[in-house]
């Protein structure tokens, strides 16, 4: 079980003062300069006897293995006389070591966690655990503190260096990312790690819409990390779709400020939330990452980006019967991405009068056509497109132009009143209308030219007949 990095005290200090055993439980540990809300957490290791003057500590039974025979033999030992000491002058190094194997023995033994004495930082940082016997206490936290409490003062201070890690998430380098059905998308975790980690545990979850790709890489000061220094799991019990949890050596290795990179794929599928306006979240991927063990887990707020995309809906009618419009049924259209020239959008049909982006793989229609004078079209990048009309209902004339349909600014659902019959107009609806009546050819087009052409065959030939006459007329006098 892995615990926190944390500084053992190493002094026992022996002081000509008297304070009897019995004058126990009023001991206290102060912690100042930590961050709201962390939990610390006092197990104490041995009892304080003053025996004659001299003061010595008495390892309590529950950690007696853990010296004799656990980790912490290399550090401790009992004496002849039955006291704990350490052995000889502990480094820095040595100190820390055993404070962490101290705490990770302490979380395995059911007797130890039974008489730990924890206390919570308020907003100001402090944290105050109360009602201790003296002795000799290894304080754990999520950020990594330890001390002793001994015979030179019922009360001890811990003044807190460590502050919480960190973690933010991106989307190709933003918080918010607009795409369509069949993209993919990067995401970027940036842990910001704090000296004395242990136990770090990314957790990353997405939404029903994205499909990961199998893909995670780990970066730390420029260089990719491998399975030595972490554990990946794919599709956990909790929900998740990927846990990281690094490794001890790894996190011993880290300093306050290091930053843990992990990037990693998703494309968004056929199960996407198509953007309605709402404030909700559409798409959503989040990462929060668990620090500390035991009865000082704690669990970073979540950082959560948010993939978009969109649909638009239009109606096609008629042209305006009073105060309403006809809808029209059948009407065919291709929708492109330029206003001339361009490439067809190929749609899957999902339903009469709905059409989506495709995914790979998936068989693709080029035309859409209006159901009950509607037709939705979903997963599209923001952007603007044009629709081409390419048939209208019989006794109706086809477009002319490409229709503009700006998914920027339009709404994802319609704002007029439509009953399936009859449409009644809302300016920012996107509106098709299409007109009856013989059209006139186009100036300059194949219809001008034949009317120039009999035009003028009929005046040549009057103009013949006109001489033919004048020329009768001339020989019958």
């Amino acid at each position: 079980m892995k615990k926190l990095l944390a500084i053992l005290c190493a002094a026992m200090l022996l002081v000509a003062c008297c304070i009897p055993v019995l004058a126990a439980s009023d001991g206290v540990i102060n912690i100042s300069g930590g961050e709201p809300g962390t939990v610390y957490s006092a197990y104490q290791i041995a009892t304080l006897e003053y025996n004659g003057g001299a003061y010595s500590y008495k390892l309590l039974p529950a950690w007696e293995e853990f010296v004799s025979t656990g980790a912490g033999k290399d550090y401790l030992a009992v004496n002849s006389n039955g006291y704990l000491e350490e052995k000889g002058s502990l480094t820095a190094e040595q100190k820390e070591a055993l404070a962490k194997a101290a705490l990770a023995y302490a979380a395995e033994s059911v007797a130890i966690k039974a008489t730990v004495k924890t206390a919570t930082a308020g907003a100001d940082g402090k944290a105050a655990i109360t009602g201790l016997d003296y002795g000799y206490f290894v304080v754990d936290s999520s950020l990594g503190s330890l001390c002793h409490l001994d015979s030179t003062d019922k009360e001890a201070t811990i003044v807190e260096k460590n502050k919480k890690p960190g973690i933010e998430k991106t989307v190709n380098g933003k918080g918010e990312e607009t795409v369509k059905i069949g993209d993919t998308v990067t995401y970027t975790i940036t842990i910001t790690a704090q000296k004395g980690a242990v136990n770090y545990k990314l957790h990353d979850k997405m939404s029903a819409g994205l499909t990961y790709n199998h893909d995670v890489v780990v970066t730390f000061k420029g260089a990719t990390l491998t399975t030595a220094d972490y554990t990946l799991t794919e599709g956990c019990g909790d929900g998740c779709t990927f846990e990281i949890e690094f490794k001890d050596p790894f996190c011993d290795t880290l300093e306050n400020g290091d930053e843990i990179i992990v990037t990693y794929s998703a494309t968004l599928n056929e199960s996407a939330k198509v953007e309605d306006g709402t404030p909700d979240l559409d798409n959503p991927n989040s990462a929060k990452l668990d620090y500390g063990d035991g009865a000082t887990v704690e669990t970073t707020p979540e950082s959560i980006v948010d993939v978009k995309t969109y649909q638009f809906e239009f109606v096609k009618t008629a042209d305006k019967n009073g105060e309403t419009y006809p809808v029209l049924d059948g009407a065919t259209f291709k929708l492109y991405d330029a206003a001339t020239g361009g490439n067809v959008i190929k749609l899957v049909e999902t339903a009469p009068g709905e059409y989506r982006i495709p995914v790979a793989g998936e068989g693709t229609v080029e035309e859409i056509t209006t159901k009950n004078g509607k037709a939705v079209v979903w997963g599209l990048d923001s952007g603007i497109y044009y629709l081409e009309e390419t048939a209208a209902p019989a006794g109706y004339n086809v477009l002319k132009n490409r229709a503009e349909v700006d998914i920027s600014t339009k709404s994802a659902s319609l704002v007029g009143a439509w009953d399936g019959t009859v449409y009644t107009h809302n300016d920012a609806d996107i509106h098709v209308i299409n007109k009856t009546g013989v059209e006139l050819p186009e100036t300059g087009g194949f219809g001008t030219t034949m009317f120039i052409l009999i035009g003028g065959g009929l005046m040549l030939c009057t103009g013949i007949l006109l001489v033919t006459k004048k020329r009768m007329e001339k020989i019958a006098d």
